[in-house]
C-alpha cells in the first residue's frame, strides 16, 4: 500500500472514531440536557450504554450501595437521579422527602419495577414485587389471615416452640463439649424458616439439618446471591441474548423451587377441606378466598381472583421475609453485643432480674425489658437488614422535591441516610442503645410499635420495617418474632469469640439485605437454658 492509500486509510479511521465520540458524546451530553429540561433532579453525569454506574460500588465489595447513595447525597443533594444502564432512578435521602413520598404521594410511590431477574421466580406475581389491584388484594389476605398484629401475638406460643427446640439443641451440644457455633447463620436461619414453614405448609424442618431442609437451603441461598448481585440483563436487556452460566444456573433453581410449592399447593387443595379454620395454615386461608372469589366472580365479573401462581409467589416472598429480615438481624445482635461487653452483661443483669432463671421470657416482660426494645431499636439503626431498601416505582408522572419525576422512574429510599446522618443523630457511628431510653426516649416503641409513628416528616428520621404502602407486609409478626428471639437466647446463653478478640463488624455483604461476615461463636448456657424443651415434645409434621 502507497504512502497515499495508507494517508486515505488513516484519515477514514479517524474519522469513524470521531464520528463515535461524537456520537457517544452527544448521548451524554444531550441526556443531560433532556433531563434539566424536563426538571429532573441533578446527578452524575450518564454514560453510552453503562449509565452512572461507574459511581456504585461493585457487588458485593465495600462500601456497599447505602453508603454511596450517601456519598453521593453530599455532592448532589437531599435527591438526585442515577441512571442504572438504561433504567432510570431517583434516590431520596431526608425524612421530608421520605414523608411526601411514602406518605403524602404514597399511592404515586407503591409500584416495585418489574425486572427480569425477578421475573423467573415472581412472573409480576406474589406480594413482594406485584403491583394494581392483584397486589392489593393478595397483600390484604396476607395480613387477616398471617401477618397482622393480633395474629402476631397469637403466634407467640408457636415462636417459642421454635426457639425451645433450636437452643434446647444448642444446650445440649455444650453438654456434650461443643460450645463453639461453626455457622450462626445456618441456625438462625433454620429457626426462622421453621417457624415460617409452620406458617404457611403446617411442617417443619428437624433441627438434624436433614436432606430436605438442605435442598430447601441451597436453592434459596442461589436465589437470595443472585437476586442481590442482580442481573446485567436487568439494565442492558440486549445481554439477555448472550450467554451467562449463573443466569443459566438461577433459572434452572427457580423451578426446583417451583416444584416445591406445586408439591405443597397440591397437597392443601386434597387436604384443606379436612382441617377446621382454626388451624388453617396461609395456604389453606388462601385457597378458601381464592374458591370465595371465583364464586363472587360469577355475579362480579370484575372481582379478582387469585391464582395458583399467585398462592405460590407468596408463599415463596413469605419465606424470604422470614429468614432475611429476623434472622439476619439476630445475626448482627449476636455479633454486634460480642464486641460490645458492657451492654451484653447490662442486658443479662436485666434479664436475670426481670424473668429470673426457672422460665422464659414472655410477650408480659415487655414493659419491663426497655433496654432490650433499645437494643433492638439501636441494631435496626446502626446495622439496618436492608440500608439501600428494595426500590419503589412511580406510577405515574409526578413531583418529589420540587422536581418532575417520570412514571415508570425507580425510587430509592436509603435507609442508610436518614439512620446514619449526624444531622439527625448525636454521633451515629456508635453503637449505643441508650440513646433510645436517652436523647431519643420518644422512639423507644418505633420497632414494636411502628403504627403510633409517621404522622409527621420528622419522625421519618427512624424508619426499620418501611412505611406507606409497601410497608414491610409482615411487620406485625416480625416485630414480635425479633423481640422474642432476642430476649431468649440471651436469657439462655452468654457469647463469645472463639479467641476473645473483637469480630469483624465493618465488612457488610449486600445481598437481599445485608449480611455479616460469617464467624465462629462460642457460646456459654446461663442458668435459664436448663428450662428449654426439646423438639421431641412437638406434633408438627417434620423433615
Amino acid at each position: 500500500m502507497g504512502l497515499y492509500e495508507k494517508l486515505v486509510t488513516l484519515g477514514v479511521r479517524r474519522f469513524i472514531l470521531i464520528l463515535i465520540a461524537s456520537f457517544l458524546a452527544q448521548q451524554t451530553i444531550g441526556r443531560r440536557l433532556a433531563d434539566k429540561r424536563r426538571g429532573l433532579p441533578p446527578g452524575p453525569l450518564p454514560l453510552p450504554m453503562i449509565g452512572t454506574f461507574y459511581e456504585l460500588s461493585e457487588p458485593n465489595k465495600p462500601p456497599g450501595l447505602h453508603k454511596d447513595f450517601y456519598r453521593l447525597m453530599q455532592k448532589f443533594g437531599p435527591i438526585y437521579t442515577l441512571y442504572f444502564g438504561s433504567n432510570k432512578g431517583v434516590v431520596l435521602n431526608t425524612p421530608e422527602l421520605w414523608f411526601e413520598a411514602l406518605n403524602v404521594k404514597q399511592d404515586q410511590t407503591c409500584n416495585r419495577p418489574v425486572l427480569k431477574s425477578f421475573m423467573a421466580f415472581t412472573f409480576a406475581q406474589g406480594v413482594a414485587m406485584n403491583n394494581g389491584p392483584r397486589w392489593r388484594a393478595i397483600r390484604t389476605m396476607l395480613q387477616t389471615s398471617v401477618t397482622n398484629k393480633q395474629l402476631g401475638e397469637a403466634a407467640a406460643p408457636m415462636i417459642m416452640e421454635e426457639l425451645n427446640a433450636t437452643l434446647h439443641s444448642l444446650a445440649r451440644d455444650c453438654e456434650k463439649g461443643k460450645t463453639v457455633i461453626d455457622d450462626l447463620r445456618l441456625v438462625t436461619r433454620l429457626e426462622s424458616l421453621n417457624f415460617a414453614m409452620r406458617k404457611i405448609f403446617s411442617f417443619r424442618f428437624s433441627n438434624k439439618m436433614t436432606p430436605a431442609y438442605q435442598d430447601c437451603q441451597d436453592w434459596l441461598r442461589i436465589i437470595f446471591e443472585h437476586i442481590g448481585q442482580g442481573s446485567p440483563s436487568d439494565f442492558m436487556p440486549i445481554l439477555e441474548y448472550f450467554p451467562d452460566r449463573a443466569r443459566d444456573e438461577f433459572r434452572l433453581t427457580c423451578k426446583r423451587m417451583h416444584v416445591f410449592l406445586s408439591d405443597e399447593l397440591a397437597k392443601h387443595k386434597r387436604e384443606t377441606g379436612k382441617r377446621k379454620p382454626e388451624e388453617y395454615d396461609f395456604m389453606d386461608a388462601m385457597l378458601v378466598a381464592q374458591k370465595q372469589q371465583m364464586e363472587e366472580q360469577k355475579s362480579d365479573p370484575n372481582t379478582v381472583v387469585i391464582t395458583d401462581l399467585d398462592i405460590k409467589v407468596t408463599a415463596f416472598d413469605s419465606m424470604a421475609g422470614a429468614i432475611d429480615t429476623s434472622a439476619t438481624t439476630m445475626e448482627w445482635i449476636i455479633y454486634t453485643l460480642i464486641n460490645h461487653k458492657p451492654v451484653q452483661k447490662k442486658l443479662h443483669a436485666i434479664l436475670d432480674e426481670v424473668v429470673g432463671p426457672n422460665r422464659l421470657p414472655t410477650l408480659d416482660d415487655v414493659p419491663k425489658l426497655e433496654y432490650l426494645t433499645a437494643i433492638l431499636d439501636e441494631i435496626m439503626r446502626w446495622k439496618h437488614f436492608a440500608p439501600q431498601g428494595l426500590p419503589h416505582e412511580a406510577a405515574e408522572d409526578m413531583t418529589l422535591g420540587g422536581y418532575n419525576i417520570p412514571k415508570g422512574t425507580q425510587i430509592f429510599l436509603n435507609f442508610y441516610s436518614l439512620h446514619m446522618n449526624p444531622k439527625y443523630w448525636k454521633k451515629p457511628e456508635e453503637f449505643r442503645p441508650e440513646r433510645f431510653l436517652e436523647e431519643e426516649r420518644e422512639l423507644l416503641d418505633t420497632v414494636l410499635h411502628s403504627e403510633k409513628f409517621f404522622k409527621n416528616p420528622e419522625a421519618y428520621k427512624f424508619v426499620p420495617f418501611g412505611q406507606g404502602r409497601r410497608r414491610c407486609v409482615g411487620y406485625g409478626l416480625g416485630r414480635i418474632a425479633l423481640w422474642l428471639k432476642a430476649a431468649t437466647w440471651f436469657h439462655c446463653f452468654e457469647f463469645d469469640s472463639v479467641d476473645g478478640q473483637p469480630l469483624d463488624l465493618d465488612t457488610e455483604i449486600l445481598a437481599i439485605t445485608m449480611l455479616p461476615a460469617m464467624q465462629k461463636v462460642r457460646i456459654t448456657p446461663r442458668p435459664a437454658a436448663k428450662v428449654l424443651k426439646s423438639e421431641d415434645v412437638l406434633t408438627c409434621e417434620a423433615r
